[in-house]
């Protein structure tokens, strides 16, 4: 029995990697097959196809192209990738520690998002170093081949003579962004914008709050005030970002060197405005690492810069997006109804999630963490804190000590039962669940 857009394999599953390659090919998994219709040929001066022919055809030239690479194997097609880019994950093994290092290479399916990925690529190149944007591992995008004539044979000779000194062969580290580049082999690409990133195999805020009305829980307070601190890490990165141009710090493996983002002095100029930041735009990485911030609930990350664009308006506009996201998780609301009225002599659109004399809708919130919320979310633009006085709230009510909070709910939020919440909801949990008009991009 076939299916209409794959091939099934009767028996023993076939891996898609190495013979020891935990990853198996899943023939109940569409993400894992091959392409076996026909696909139509790009006719001249055609760049992409109608859909869906177009994801089938750019499917197939990633599969085709990782097939034949020696180091790189693609796992499978990523699901929940945008209607306008495709992705596949690929994994290496590690020789020394025996480990799978996996990242997902994005293509561009229309003349739009080819615009967009050559801005994402443009503004992660500045971001590299950032501990709280998805890191961009290489990228190319080549421009398509001149037509051969006398002149640019000439220039390539040229070209070709001032190479002609013989130099010694420069072995690049594992994880150099130009060793892995090269290991992809996307030079192969030239013509076509790609783009390699970190894979974050945990999901986004939308699964998660997806998967929290599902088991009937609610947030810690501690873990909420971890992801603000997250968010607002992110919006730091995106308020200074580096310099154009300037090399990415790297570790010692050849890695870009992760550093945490802090205020530095008040933005001078126009700052990164991410216009599609939102709760499918920030997905959910691993515990651990350099900082202890992230030793209990894994760092959140921004993806996708694509619509970003540099703007006056840039730091505040972030700061409301992110914002409008900690409303969402206090809510458990994927898209939330604000309910206008007064806190505190501001007018906000969050007086929903605030006590009134005769009901308290959210009693296991922290009050600090509505309220700053809340602020956030006010009606008028210069009514809402600054940058200075919302890192102040947030860094206060992440070192908060677990006796801050009143019992019942101090049961919740100490150690164990966020590990025990983390690893229920997070490390142990099915991520296919997405919203089909609003995928996540990685």
């Amino acid at each position: 029995m076939f299916r209409r857009f794959g091939r099934r394999r009767r028996g023993r599953a076939v891996s898609l990697l190495a013979p020891d390659n935990p990853v198996m090919y899943d023939e109940d998994d569409p993400n894992t097959w091959y392409p076996n219709e026909p696909i139509p040929e790009l006719r001249a001066h055609e760049r992409h196809l109608m859909m869906p022919d177009e994801a089938r055809r750019v499917e197939k030239e990633l599969r085709d192209h990782f097939r034949e690479n020696e180091t790189w194997r693609t796992e499978k097609i990523l699901g929940g990738g945008s209607q306008s880019n495709r992705l596949v994950l690929v994994s290496r093994r590690n020789p020394r520690s025996g480990r799978y290092q996996r990242l997902a290479v994005k293509r561009a399916m229309t003349n739009k998002a080819e615009e967009e990925l050559r801005t994402e690529i443009l503004h992660l190149g500045r971001q590299v170093n950032a501990q709280h944007i998805a890191t961009m591992i290489a990228a190319r995008d080549d421009p398509v081949p001149e037509e051969v004539t006398v002149e640019v044979l000439t220039n390539k000779f040229q070209q070709l003579l001032k190479k002609a000194t013989p130099r010694r062969r420069r072995l690049y580290k594992l994880n150099d962004p130009r060793r892995v580049g090269k290991e992809l082999g996307l030079k192969s690409f030239v013509g076509w914008p790609v783009l390699v990133l970190e894979y974050l195999e945990h999901g986004t805020l939308y699964q998660l709050i997806m998967r929290a009305n599902q088991n009937g829980v609610v947030f810690p307070n501690r873990m909420l005030w971890h992801i603000y601190l997250c968010l607002l890490r992110a919006c730091l990165a995106l308020a200074y970002p580096a310099p154009a141009g300037q090399p990415p710090a790297v570790d010692i493996t050849g890695a870009p060197k992760i550093q945490l983002e802090t205020i530095t002095k008040e933005p001078d100029q126009a700052t990164l405005w991410d216009r599609s930041l939102n709760i499918f735009k920030v997905m959910l990485g691993s515990t651990g690492g350099k900082w202890p911030e992230h030793d209990l609930v894994p760092v959140s990350k921004i993806i996708d810069l694509g619509a970003a664009i540099e703007d006056q308006r840039g730091l505040a506009e972030n700061l409301y997006s992110i914002t409008h996201i900690m409303y969402c998780l206090i809510t458990r609301e994927t898209n939330p109804n604000f309910v206008s009225g007064p806190t505190e002599s501001v007018w906000t659109r969050g007086s929903a999630i605030i006590p009134t004399e005769h009901n308290d809708p959210y009693p296991h919130i922290d009050i600090d963490l509505r309220t700053i919320v809340a602020k956030g979310l006010a009606v008028m633009p210069e009514e809402r804190p600054a940058l200075p006085n919302v890192a102040h709230g947030v860094w206060r009510g992440f070192n908060k000590p677990v006796e801050a909070y009143a019992f019942p709910q101090q049961i919740h939020e100490n150690d164990m039962s966020i590990k025990v919440f983390v690893h229920n909801l997070i490390f142990d949990a099915d991520i296919s669940t997405t919203d089909p008009a609003n995928p996540a991009v990685i």
